[in-house]
């Protein structure tokens, strides 16, 4: 069994990032993707410490290329080589900034999910993880011209039997909530199980 723990936007805040560690790590993750945002103001140097330590995934974040200088040559190298997007298992990841990859970001709610759903179905793969907007939601569309189906974040069961289902999950900010998008929080998901949990901090 595997359980994925997706951590986004920390923004520097290393306190918030070691606590959703260890609260992922008391639901049973073993896994941690990282979707990006990692640098701000706090302890950006610990938190790209953490990254390299502990992330079997990882995308670069536009912050993360607009506050390099925030760390050491080293980091800065580190992080210029993340990519844009990453997958394993049955989902891909990026971080949601358009101008980062152009069909996986969050201005492709707007359009109903048409490009992201597309992207999916090309890779074979069910789930798209992002973060970009500190907003944790979840949606889930039946086919690429189906509207896009808003879900409760906190505990979803996918529905793998239904072949042209694709779920699109914003898992939140972990270290730099903003008023009206809900509280620091990152997301959980059983790929064994498939279940989806968003852990508030």
């Amino acid at each position: 069994m595997t359980v994925w723990a997706f951590v986004a936007d920390v923004h520097g805040n290393y306190r918030a990032l070691e606590r959703a560690e260890r609260l992922a790590q008391a639901r049973g993750a073993d896994r941690f993707a990282v979707l990006g945002d990692f640098l701000g103001r706090g302890q950006p140097a610990a938190c790209v410490a953490w990254l390299r330590q502990h992330a079997t995934l990882a995308v670069v974040g536009n912050r993360d290329i607009d506050h390099l200088a925030l760390v050491e040559a080293d980091d800065q190298a580190y992080l210029r080589a993340l990519p844009t997007l990453a997958g394993a298992e049955d989902f891909l990841i990026t971080h949601g900034d358009a101008k980062l990859h152009r069909a996986l970001c969050t201005a492709d709610e707007h359009r109903g999910f048409r490009r992201a759903y597309a992207e999916l179905a090309a890779a074979n793969k069910r789930l798209w993880f992002f973060g970009h907007s500190h907003h944790a939601r979840v949606w889930r569309k039946a086919g690429p011209e189906g509207p896009p189906e808003l879900l409760d974040p906190d505990c979803v069961a996918l529905d793998r039997a239904t072949a042209d289902l694709r779920y699109f999950v914003n898992v939140g900010t972990t270290g730099r909530p903003l008023g009206g998008r809900g509280p620091a929080s990152f997301t959980l998901y059983d790929s064994a199980r498939g279940e989806l949990a968003r852990v508030a901090l």
